[in-house]
């Protein structure tokens, strides 16, 4: 065969050649004669042995390339394959010097495996040390967007005077934008960063485009593609002198409260920090892409705005506008309209000529009404309304095909149209603060739909259609009339977030529990009495709040929400917790401040994630000593993650006693005051005492007999606080 391939007969059986020679020996034996002659006879058995002991030799004569194969593999570095080859060695085991070999070289193999393997060990470390530090340090980038983050780059690190270039990188570390930039800002809110590079300022977009930058009108240039004006300025006369200009961003200056000086001259003059009108002259500016003049102060808009026929971003949120002029239909290459928070009562009929846009806040104005033809802006991807005084959306707005967010909260709606056949591509639809009594059934409708707000409104019941949206994965329904949800709750396959605060429910439909992929429940602040054990069918639920309502008692199965991070059972009516609690292995905080409890269980040190447990206004007597064993609380303890006040506690375990910080002793110390006594936590009192000097606690003590009000226990409190925190 070829040479490194084995094909050696079994241990201790003959080659196949031998089997055949002996075969036909055999044959021939048979049919020879012997005519009883023993001599012949023992000739051809003592051949026919010697045949059989020679091949059971011949193995391990052939063992020995095997062991150099092997031998070279391992000089290689291929374990696995030295491995491989060597096992076909263990059928020369009747040969010592074989066995020694094999054996040594096998040792050789083994040791080498455990050095790579404790090395990869090492390695992987090191990788987890590193990633984890890597983690630390994105964590504290800013990126915009989710997507741009600033950091710098060494280009001689060993130099004595090292030089820094900035890029920006997304939060996997990726380069995005290259390191270029002598100095450099992160990205702001207009979607711009400014860089220098080699001694000039530049204004950078994500794209990683550079705009020559200039800062006030009078630096401004010829070849100035970007203009960013900040602190007060002015209107020049003419701008004609800035045909090149493509940026134009203004930051007014806002007055921080506090700041006397700034504000008194702002009274003065109020035009200070306003620029003046728009010069009719801005229609020269024919490149001009980005207008950005927010809190400008600007009460009207010239009409050669229109002129900017090129002017894709047009943001005017935050000044005194009563109305756009008409000439604004004009611009062709609008994407983006921001004029919110102004005083627009009407939009100009040739708004609906604004084919372009994309993106449009109307936020915070005082629109009554919108015209029809406002399905003319087939390509606009995004619409918010908000705050505005309208009582029904217009049905040309049902015709956008590519609307994927509608903003409608806030306003006076008291119904919604049809929407049988209407936004196709809507994703996301907030209408929370209506006047909503009802929902079309045609809300079913909506194929692309993933979040549905409809908090704060007045529904009284929910259309069973509402199981049809397939895609749902948000539901806000806090703060409405609901005494029930329907069955085809249960259809939402997608749904993870279920808000239900603050309604009227009594009960839950059984297949609420088929959900899946819910992970936050919400139900404060219904009239629940009881919580079905189904709940446990709810195996990735992170978040239950059932605060304030009338629940006696848990389930036993509420043991198999194994992934829940926070319950809140605070005003309910719960005088004991079932054993099986103690099994939520990952829960993280649990609130049952306000209920009837007396106990606590034993066992509560199985919470082993637990960092926030809150039980004030119970009717506690003692705490258990498994709180001592919690490592999440145990971090030395603090006010804010073991709240105890308002019980009856007479007994605390010494190990609390000795893990208390001052704050958190004076929580447990004020925990046992009941009716306006400190006598029920003595121990606690004890080492105030030890810890404070008695002229400092005695007129603490003695304002505390004077307690009359909440408001009085307020203010001892803070005084309580603040001498634990001087120290």
């Amino acid at each position: 065969g070829r040479k490194g391939i084995y094909n050696p007969p079994s241990r201790r059986e003959t080659s196949p050649q031998l089997q055949t020679a002996a075969t036909s020996l055999q044959s021939t034996g048979s049919s020879v004669p012997f005519e009883g002659d023993a001599r012949r006879k023992g000739m051809f058995t003592t051949l026919l042995l010697s045949l059989l002991l020679l091949s059971s030799l011949l193995p391990a004569q052939n063992c020995l390339p095997i062991l150099q194969d092997a031998q070279r593999a391992y000089n290689r570095g291929q374990l696995k394959q030295a491995l491989t080859i060597l096992q076909q060695a263990e059928i020369c085991d009747i040969d010592n010097q074989i066995i020694q070999q094999r054996q040594r070289l096998q040792g050789r193999i083994f040791a080498a495996i455990e050095g790579q393997r404790k090395d990869l060990e090492a390695a992987l470390a090191e990788a987890k040390a590193t990633l984890e530090a890597k983690n630390k340090i994105i964590s504290q980038i800013y990126f915009y967007q989710g997507k741009y983050g600033l950091t710098y780059k060494h280009l001689n690190p060993l130099s004595v005077y090292p030089k820094y270039r900035f890029g920006f990188i997304d939060p996997k570390g990726n380069e995005l934008i290259p390191f270029q930039f002598e100095t450099a800002t992160p990205f702001l809110d207009d979607g711009f960063a400014r860089v220098t590079m080699e001694g000039k300022k530049y204004l950078l977009d994500t794209l990683g485009r550079t705009f020559t930058l200039a800062n006030t009108f009078e630096e401004a240039n010829a070849q100035t593609q970007a203009i960013d004006l900040s602190g007060e300025w002015r209107w020049p006369e003419d701008l004609g002198a800035y045909l090149n200009v493509e940026i134009l961003l203004s930051a007014v200056p806002e007055i921080e409260e506090g700041d006397t000086e700034n504000f008194e001259s702002f009274e003065k003059n109020p035009d200070t920090y306003s620029p003046g009108p728009i010069p009719a002259s801005i229609g020269q500016c024919k490149k001009l892409r980005i207008l950005q003049l927010a809190k400008c102060g600007l009460t009207e808009l010239p009409a050669e705005i229109g002129q900017l026929d090129k002017l894709e971003q047009l943001i005017l949120y935050g000044n005194d506008l009563t109305s756009l002029p008409e000439s604004i239909g004009d611009l062709a290459s609008l994407q983006v309209l921001y004029v919110s928070f102004n005083e627009i009562g009407r939009l100009p009929a040739s708004f609906s000529k604004l084919e372009s846009l994309e993106y449009l806040s109307l936020a915070f104005n005082q629109l009554t009404s919108l015209a029809e033809d406002i399905g003319s802006l087939r390509k606009l991807k995004s619409l918010d309304l908000a705050y505005n005084p309208l009582v029904a959306l217009p049905s040309g707005l049902l015709r956008l095909p590519k609307l994927r967010q509608l903003s409608a909260n806030n306003m006076a709606l008291k119904s919604l149209p049809d929407l049988a056949g209407a936004f196709p591509s809507l994703e996301r639809l907030d209408l929370n603060r209506n006047q909503l009594t009802s929902l079309p059934a045609s809300i079913g409708q909506l194929p692309a739909l993933r979040d549905l707000d409809l908090a704060k409104n007045f529904l009284i019941s929910l259309p069973p259609e509402i199981g049809q949206l397939s895609t749902l994965s948000s539901l806000n329904l806090v703060g409405n009339l609901l005494t029930e949800i329907p069955e085809s709750i249960g259809d939402l396959s997608q749904l993870g977030n279920l808000l239900l605060s603050d309604n009227k429910l009594s009960a839950l439909p059984a297949s609420l529990f088929q959900l899946e992929n819910l992970v936050n429940l919400q139900l404060n602040q219904n009239q629940l009495t009881s919580l079905p054990s189904g709940i446990g069918k709810l195996d990735r639920l992170y978040n239950l709040e059932l605060k304030e309502n009338q629940l006696r008692q848990l389930p036993n199965s509420i043991k198999q929400l194994q992934q829940l991070r926070k319950l809140v059972l605070t005003g309910n009516r719960l005088e004991a917790l079932p054993p099986e609690l103690t099994r939520l292995s990952q829960l993280q905080t649990l609130l049952l401040g306000k209920n009837q409890l007396t106990k606590l269980p034993e066992d509560i040190a199985r919470l082993r994630q637990l960092r926030t447990l809150m039980v004030s206004e119970n009717r506690l007597q003692a705490l258990p000593q498994g709180l001592c064993q919690m490592p999440g609380l145990n971090q030395r303890f603090s006010a804010y993650n073991l709240l105890l006040k308002d019980n009856q506690i007479t007994e605390v375990p010494e190990c609390l006693l000795d893990t208390f910080d001052p704050l958190s002793l004076w929580n447990l110390a004020f925990s046992g005051i009941g009716e306006g006594r400190l006598d029920q936590c003595l121990k606690a009192v004890e080492l105030l005492r030890a810890k404070f000097p008695e002229e400092k606690l005695d007129p603490l003590w003695t304002e505390l007999d004077a307690w009359e009000t909440p408001e009085d226990q307020e203010v001892y409190e803070m005084k309580i606080r603040k001498l634990l925190r001087d120290e």
